[in-house]
């Protein structure tokens, strides 16, 4: 099922949401494009035009991207400890019950995952243990309800300004604690091996901490 709304994308658009049929397809091209850490709430129509974003605007897309082929448009916060880490946005999709996600990040351990969860908290937890900044720290807190974008007007597909309204919106509606405060001094520090990993072809002058 195609949705409704697809009359407001240009033809130029429409050729490009055609072929991004499926949430790998969504991901591969969230993966060509270039990460860009000063992206902002930008609409899928800025992120289609410039090829460029940061996770946020990278969820934004994707989840245009599922409501074009008949899915819910559904966005998750992904919540990191303060000063310590950046903030993370996911798209999530059900496949036969299951949960899956799709996102833009520097980091190739926190971005795509099949739909093989079966709620949102076993989904997350997949991304804890790669979750961490440059000093090893572990740093993923909390996670939001999802966002279904519907509850917006269709400016969030299309609008040429920054959507400051529905980024205030991802900071206000409620997040869930992973961690109890009696377990946050349990964490460990990420393995030398991992924490290598992760950085592979990261530009260190993106990362601040």
């Amino acid at each position: 099922m195609v949705d409704k709304k697809q009359n407001i994308w240009t033809p130029k658009e429409r050729n490009l949401l055609e072929t991004l049929d499926t949430p790998r397809k969504i991901q591969d091209y969230l993966d060509d494009i270039k990460y860009d850490p000063s992206d902002g709430a930008r609409s899928p129509r800025i992120t289609i035009k410039e090829r460029k974003s940061h996770c946020f605007g990278g969820a934004l897309l994707a989840a245009a991207a599922l409501r074009y082929h008949g899915k819910p448009p559904l966005i998750l916060d992904l919540e990191c400890s303060k000063g310590e880490d950046e903030d993370h946005v996911l798209a999530i999709y059900k496949q036969n019950g299951y949960w899956g996600a799709v996102s833009k990040s520097k980091f190739a351990v926190i971005r795509f995952r099949d739909p093989v969860y079966k709620n949102l908290r076993e989904l997350v937890m997949t991304f804890y243990e790669f979750f961490f900044n440059s000093k090893g720290k572990k740093t993923l807190r909390t996670y939001s309800n999802p966002i279904d974008l519907t509850k917006f007007d269709d400016d969030w597909m299309i609008s040429e300004n920054t959507l400051d309204n529905l980024e205030d919106h991802l900071f206000k509606i409620q997040h869930h604690n992973i961690l109890t405060p009696k377990n946050v001094n349990a964490v460990n520090k990420v393995d030398q091996k991992l924490l290598e990993l992760g950085f592979i072809g990261v530009d260190k002058g993106m990362y601040s901490y």
